[in-house]
């Protein structure tokens, strides 16, 4: 070959933007492009002859080629070369032999197929993503289902609910009127508007301050104040013969404001049953206290000894009678004064009263038995020498007397009643403290403790004898002073009762 004709090939091998070799035909490598030496990272002075084997990942990969040749097949197939620096690069191979007289061998054609292969890998990639997205889409779309399903089957039973709710309030026995939060009447029930007697389309939607003159909202209006107590009770008389008692309590839903409900009960027939109980008590214990009283006298005269001498043995029984007797007018005292304080005519004789010595009169009154019981009585008295206050003297009298009896009746033998009075500074009133650590009260009971006829069940087991009327009688009697009256207690640990009194 010419020599200018052999420098022309080697520049058209040089100048070719592919990759291409060609081998004798044992499978030498003899010319190289410029292209497929970068692809295989080999130096530019590289001269030693390679195997085509050589440049093939495999021998694997090298035997597929043959197998190709053989076919004589020119189709290219998936293959892997590798560089110089051992790097492995996915090529499809072309080959064909030689057509060349003198000469054999064979071309082989590579085509880099890494820019491919990475984006097949992608592709599958997003191919296998899209098929997860598509499976958690229809699982999202069940569970959608699912829940929507749900959904309806609790908007079914929400709007039961409401239904029945609606029912309840519209059926209910007692008027009903609901405030929302922002004071405007938005509920009243039939019952509600026959109490009232007002049309429910006149009051519907109005705000409270619109209604608040018509009763009975008149008598709620503390409820709608910025100061809101929890719970408010109260009575109104409509007229001669109809009693409400009307109740009013905010209601909320997780720690804040909705509405307040306002309850319209119609008491009448349990007030003149009170009222027919009250009489009835009244005059029963008007009736017994008479033949009492002669009973008391006559048994005194004959322990007196006005009607004869008598022996030991009848002193003793008629001692034991008497005693039983005063415990009975006693009893029937009681009945009266809570009499008197349901018909609200308790308090008799109001004058000015030295608290310090009606609290000592009470104690001389219970030392005796505090004696009996090897329980010591202490008054601490105030630096002040007279305190003065505007009292019924023998109804506060019954208030301390009933505190302190129950203080000694309910301590320990060898225990301490400790009575205070205090004259506060920063309100005009005095505090008197009966203190003692007896039995104490048991926490599930101490909400009854001023009811009428209640006994802690730990003091029925202490003292058999008792009315449980004197707490109930003495809160009363307090109230009407204007005063109050609470107590702290655990029980087997004591009591300490408090009562205070409005003064000059």
């Amino acid at each position: 070959m010419p020599k200018q004709k052999k420098e022309k090939n080697m520049d058209l091998w040089e100048s070719l933007p592919a990759a291409f070799c060609q081998t004798d035909e044992f499978f030498t490598i003899v010319k190289t492009s410029r292209f497929l030496r970068l692809l295989l990272h080999f130096p530019e002075n590289k001269k030693e002859k390679l195997l085509l084997k050589d440049i093939f990942y495999s021998e694997e990969d090298f035997n597929k080629v043959k197998k190709l040749l053989e076919k004589k097949r020119t189709v290219g197939i998936k293959s892997f070369l590798i560089t110089g620096d051992k790097q492995k690069i996915p090529v499809s191979v072309f080959s064909q032999p030689l057509k060349k007289e003198g000469e054999k061998g064979y071309v082989f054609y590579f085509l880099d197929i890494s820019e491919k292969q990475k984006i097949k890998e992608e592709l599958q990639r997003k191919i296998k993503d899209l098929q997860t997205f598509t499976e958690e889409l229809k699982k999202s779309r069940t569970a959608l289902l699912n829940i929507l399903e749900d959904i309806e089957e609790a908007r079914s039973l929400a709007e039961a609910e409401r239904d029945k709710t609606v029912a309840i309030i519209e059926n209910f026995p007692e008027g009903l009127a609901f405030f929302d939060s922002k004071n405007n009447l938005v509920s009243l029930n039939p019952r509600a508007c026959c109490i009232i007697s007002v049309s429910p389309d006149n009051l519907l939607n109005k705000p409270y301050k619109d209604i608040k003159n018509i009763v009975p909202f008149n008598i709620v209006k503390d409820v709608f104040s910025r100061k809101q107590p929890k719970f408010f009770k109260d009575e109104i008389k409509i007229d001669e013969e109809t009693i409400l008692e009307i109740s009013a309590i905010p209601v909320k839903s997780a720690e804040e404001k909705v509405g307040t409900l306002v309850v319209l009960r119609d008491i009448t027939r349990e007030k003149i049953v009170e009222k027919l109980k009250t009489e009835f008590v009244s005059i029963a214990a008007h009736q017994l206290r008479t033949p009492l009283s002669a009973i008391k006298w006559s048994l005194k005269m004959v322990l007196d000894g006005d009607l004869g001498a008598i022996s030991l043995e009848q002193r003793n029984f008629l001692e034991k009678t008497y005693q039983n007797n005063e415990r009975m007018i006693r009893l029937i005292n009681d009945l009266l004064n809570v009499t008197r304080i349901e018909e609200g005519r308790f308090l008799y004789d109001v004058k000015e009263c030295d608290i310090i010595k009606l609290i000592e009169d009470v104690v001389v009154l219970e030392k005796t038995a505090a004696e009996q019981k090897k329980v010591k009585i202490i008054f601490k008295k105030p630096k002040i020498k007279l305190i003065k206050a505007r009292v019924d003297r023998e109804k506060i009298f019954l208030v301390f007397q009933n505190l302190i009896e129950n203080a000694v009746r309910y301590s320990l033998p060898g225990g301490k009643v400790e009575v205070a009075l205090v004259k506060t500074k920063k309100r005009p009133e005095i505090e008197v403290i009966v203190k003692d650590r007896g039995i104490g009260i048991p926490d599930k009971e101490k909400n009854r403790v001023f009811s009428k006829f209640f006994r802690g069940s730990n003091a029925v087991k202490t003292e058999t004898e008792g009315t449980g009327l004197g707490l109930y009688i003495a809160k009363n009697i307090v109230n009407a002073h204007k005063g109050k009256i609470w107590f702290e207690s655990k029980k087997n640990k004591g009591s300490v009762f408090y009562v205070t009194l409005p003064v000059k």
